[in-house]
């Protein structure tokens, strides 16, 4: 078991979303829970150091919420 899933299940176990046996309260909460494993489960196999996973991490944030990496400007991207 990696130290990415071990530490999510305890902070599962911390924020009380699941019992002492490790079942979720709540069905939407698990949900959301497993998909986190899935996604921290293919971070791990990218073994990212201390200094590129926040880059990584940073970087995935930023497009997962559809924010722009750079400062808006009014240059047009050509795409070359």
């Amino acid at each position: 078991m990696s130290n990415y899933k071990t530490h999510a299940e305890r902070e599962f176990r911390a924020a009380g979303w699941v019992d002492e046996n490790g079942k979720f309260y709540d069905e939407m909460q698990e949900l959301m829970c497993k998909q986190v494993l899935e996604l921290l489960d293919k971070f791990d196999g990218h073994g990212h150091s201390g200094s590129s996973a926040p880059y990584a991490i940073n970087l995935f944030s930023n497009l997962a919420k559809f924010e722009p990496l750079v400062p808006l400007t009014c240059a047009i991207v050509t795409g070359k």
